[in-house]
């Protein structure tokens, strides 16, 4: 099986889709049951879905992309970051297409910290490690 060092995102738009060099990789697994106690004392279980998440740690350029133009920047990350409707065009569906080569719609859950990679914080040696997850729509 082929595996690449990064994940490429685009947005509803069929923008052009950009690459961000991911370093980690977590695939969890959330089930949504809900169990409870009834008064009797008997286990009450309800079932959910098992949702499908991708979280990445992503080494990503605050400026200019050192590895060309099919890289995104820390601007291009926050802007799909900041999509927050589903009816808007761009939506806040973003198209995934991960390390292993699969494509997933996603959306973006949780926080996106960055935090800076070296004391460089502008310019073409500035970098920022920002830990990313990812939702897949269902």
């Amino acid at each position: 099986m082929t595996t690449y060092n990064y994940i490429t995102l685009t947005d509803s738009t069929n923008a052009t889709p950009l690459r961000y060099e991911a370093t980690q990789f977590v695939p969890p697994l959330m089930r949504t049951d809900t169990i409870e106690l009834t008064l009797g004392g008997k286990t009450d279980k309800q079932n959910g879905p098992v949702i499908k998440q991708h979280k990445y740690t992503l080494r990503v350029p605050i400026d200019t992309p050192s590895k060309g133009v099919l890289y995104g920047t820390y601007s291009d990350l926050r802007r799909l970051f900041l999509l927050s409707n589903s009816s808007l065009n761009p939506s806040d569906v973003i198209t995934l297409v991960d390390h292993f080569d699969v494509t997933a719609e996603v959306y973006f859950v949780g926080d996106a910290m960055p935090e800076p990679l070296t004391t460089v914080l502008e310019g073409e040696n500035a970098w920022y490690m920002i830990n990313v997850t990812f939702q897949e729509k269902t």
